[in-house]
């Protein structure tokens, strides 16, 4: 392919007749930037199709395949490598057709396709054996393709399995559609009515080819319920089909041959939607139905089956109703419901995801991704905390440049975002034991080398000694990178992994410049890099903005200080809640807030042998932080190791000056520690530092420590004295701009070039 021709998308369909599918994915190549993505089509049908003209003058080329039967299916195979062999030009092959997506797919990908994606149309099978065929071809098709798409969360289990659901490997993709052609219209109905001669007459509208999951059947006896009901009514019907003929026949049979429309297919399927009254449609089963959306656009109640997935019904004008009600029940629903206000409801498509301008430019940006390196991502969990936090957000971050899979452990308690990102859940949370432990380790480098083969990873960086170890041990395709997110990885008791980590992994990330130094000194690591931690600093100050109301107190009426981590005696809180009752006997006005996850038993107890109790807050685990973080005036990290504190830029991007302890790595970076020390506060560049705390810890309210009357003199400090306070203020934005993530992704760009 030549640098100025645009990527070859090939999409793999059963025909390019006028169909739910073929519609939606019509619009979409009609939207798409076409000088960036071109769209080809592999069909199974021999005879000229609807759309085919049109795919033609497009830009586009159509291939043909002959049609699986099921006995032909060495010649099927056959036909597909020789189709693949003689091709190549593909960046990215889309299979609709999940029936055989399973047999081409694979075939795609051994013949040079970068990315294969197999994606989910339809929530049900056909009928008898076909249908049995279909679901024993899709069987492990999640594992034969490098992406899952669906169009619904239903169609999505019946294709992909409830387990792939669960792992994170199916990426719902809403049925698009050009919601400005279906806006409500007056005058555009008016004509279609005139034209059909139902001036007069309530219609009825339903879309869908003429087939046994449509149940065309009960969509007939319930409109001949309502014509006994006296009701002077007409049944659009705009579709074809195989089933046709027979509807045609039981119309007849049922006198209703006169009232009953069958247009056929049409192009212009908007405007008869306008010429409609109500839109009913009683499938037997879906995967995500472009055709209701439609008629939402245009403004028409629509009554369909509880069997379609609900998220199909984004506005009042749905109802579900079950197909156990008679048909009578839905003819009196319909007459009941029938007198209302068309309203435009482009605003309302749009918001749920459904408008195929938006789409259009996110597909671009994916399909792109097909010509990108491959990054995998690793961490353990996603729960709150720092390694967590930077592993979601190098995800988000590095999302625009690279393929990322995000692959994690155990997703339970989640709390960071990766909407649009393929998450790989390995379900393989900790094990009790050392046997335990060690199987499950064995587990996870099994899953994890699949992985790394099946989708053709370049890279694998891993956050944490736990992720490592499998990184390092399941090294079978691309490089293996290892995350030194903490000094307490540096630990003598950790010497035994960190050296298997230099030894196998290729390259080192260190979060600190102390940590690099100690890794090139103590374990003679060449390939190490400092890579300081990102922070989408706009982000965190438009979450911020969040209201909160659990907060016990006023912020104008008092002094807060703030800290934030989990439950964990490495934060040393003991010592934060000592130096906070000091400063509270000289300043009543000051307020404490602890945010992080945790019972905090114990320091509850500190907290009322301290008579401080009704002056600290446990905020808890929090999803979103930065309100509790932006209430506080001062932020405090009492933590006595960390390796790059996240919170504490975090708190900083919210321009509140901090204290911290000068532990061995982190915070002495971050704040640019001055040379000389007065009584034991080192004024940093950036904030202030006090001496490190003791990690011994000591719960008796009437033990003070001399580094807990120190912190208490820095709050003090900046309590007392306001020209400083407002230098850290000033001093944290700008520190904060640091570390935003321009930086980070330019510095991880070039490390994946090197």
């Amino acid at each position: 392919m030549k640098i100025d021709e645009p990527i070859r998308v090939l999409q793999v369909l059963g025909s390019l007749n006028l169909g739910g599918a073929e519609s939606r994915i019509m619009d979409l190549y009609r939207k798409i930037n076409r000088q960036e993505i071109q769209f080809d089509f592999l069909i199974h049908a021999k005879e000229p199709q609807y759309f085919e003209e049109e795919v033609k003058s497009l830009g586009g080329k159509v291939y043909r395949l002959p049609r699986f039967k099921g006995y032909n299916y060495m010649s099927y195979k056959k036909a597909v490598k020789n189709f693949f062999r003689e091709h190549r030009e593909f960046a990215c092959v889309h299979g609709h057709m999940t029936s055989t997506a399973g047999i081409y797919l694979p075939i795609a990908k051994k013949y040079g396709v970068p990315m294969t994606i197999a994606h989910a149309r339809s929530a049900g099978t056909d009928k008898g054996i076909k249908g049995q065929v279909t679901k024993y071809l899709r069987r492990n098709l999640k594992e034969k393709t490098d992406y899952c798409f669906t169009c619904s969360a239903l169609a999505g289990q019946a294709v992909f399995g409830e387990k792939a659901q669960k792992e994170g490997r199916v990426q719902i993709l809403p049925n698009a559609i050009d919601a400005s052609k279906c806006t409500f219209d007056a005058d555009v109905r008016n004509r279609m009515r005139q034209e059909l001669g139902v001036e007069n007459k309530f219609v009825i509208g339903h879309v869908g080819r003429f087939d046994f999951m449509k149940n065309h059947t009960f969509l007939l006896d319930i409109f001949e319920e309502i014509v006994a009901m006296g009701e002077d009514a007409v049944l659009l019907l705009l579709g074809d089909g195989k089933g046709r003929e027979q509807i045609e026949k039981l119309a007849l049979e049922k006198g209703l041959q006169d009232r009953v429309l069958f247009q056929g297919n049409r192009k212009n399927v908007h405007e008869y939607l306008q010429a409609m009254d109500y839109f009913v449609f009683p499938s037997l089963f879906e995967g995500l139905p472009g055709t209701v959306v439609e008629a939402q656009a245009a403004g028409l109640k629509c009554l369909i089956s509880d069997t379609i997935t609900n998220e199909v019904g984004f506005s009042d004008l749905v109802r579900f109703f079950s197909l156990e009600k008679i048909a009578k029940a839905w003819g009196e629903y319909v007459l009941q419901t029938k007198e209302y206000v068309r309203e435009n409801t482009f605003d309302m498509i749009k918001k749920a995801g459904f408008d195929v301008n938006s789409q259009a430019e996110n597909m671009a940006a994916f399909y792109k991704t097909s010509k990108k390196k491959k990054l995998m991502l690793m961490v353990p969990s996603l729960r709150q905390g720092g390694l967590e936090r930077v592993c979601a957000l190098t995800a988000r971050m590095l999302l625009p440049y690279y393929q990322i899979f995000l692959c994690v452990f155990n997703l339970e308690d989640a709390v960071y975002d990766v909407k649009g990102i393929s998450v790989l859940h390995l379900n393989m949370g900790a094990r009790k034991g050392k046997l335990g432990k060690v199987l499950q380790v064995l587990n996870r480098c099994r899953k994890v080398s699949f992985w790394k083969k099946q989708l053709g990873v370049d890279v694998t960086y891993s956050f944490g000694p736990t992720a490592n170890l499998v990184n390092v041990l399941s090294k079978i395709q691309g490089e293996s990178w290892c995350g030194i997110r903490s000094y307490m990885d540096m630990h003598p008791s950790n010497n035994r992994n960190l050296q298997l980590f230099v030894k196998r992994s290729d390259k080192i990330i260190s979060c600190s410049k102390v940590i690099e130094e100690e890794l090139r000194q103590k374990f003679h690591c060449e390939s190490v890099e400092t890579l300081y931690n990102p922070y989408d600093r706009e982000w965190i100050m438009t979450q911020a903005k969040e209201k909160v109301t659990d907060i016990p107190w006023k912020k104008e009426e008092v002094f807060t200080l703030v800290s934030m981590g989990r439950e964990d005696d490495i934060k040393g809180f003991w010592h934060l809640m000592k130096s906070f009752s000091l400063v509270e006997e000289k300043y009543k006005q000051v307020r404490l807030m602890i945010i992080g996850d945790g019972e905090f038993k114990e320091y509850r107890e500190l907290a009322k042998k301290l008579s401080i109790e009704d002056k600290i807050y446990f905020a808890g685990l929090k999803k979103n932080p930065f309100p509790y973080l932006a209430f506080g005036q001062v932020y405090v990290l009492t933590s006595y190791n960390e390796g790059f504190p996240n919170a504490l830029v975090e708190a900083m991007t919210l321009s509140l000056p901090v204290i911290a302890t000068d532990c061995l790595t982190g915070p002495a970076e971050i704040l640019q520690k001055a040379e000389e020390t007065q009584n034991g506060i080192n004024y940093g560049e950036y904030g202030m530092l006090i001496p490190n705390m003791s990690p011994d810890k000591n719960l008796e309210p009437g033990v003070r420590e001399p580094e807990e009357e120190i912190l208490a003199e820095a709050i003090c400090r900046l309590l007392e004295n306001q020209e400083l306070y407002h230098k850290y203020v000033e001093k944290a934005q700008e520190r904060s701009a640091f570390f935003g993530y321009e930086g980070y992704t330019k510095q991880f760009q070039t490390m994946m070039e090197s």
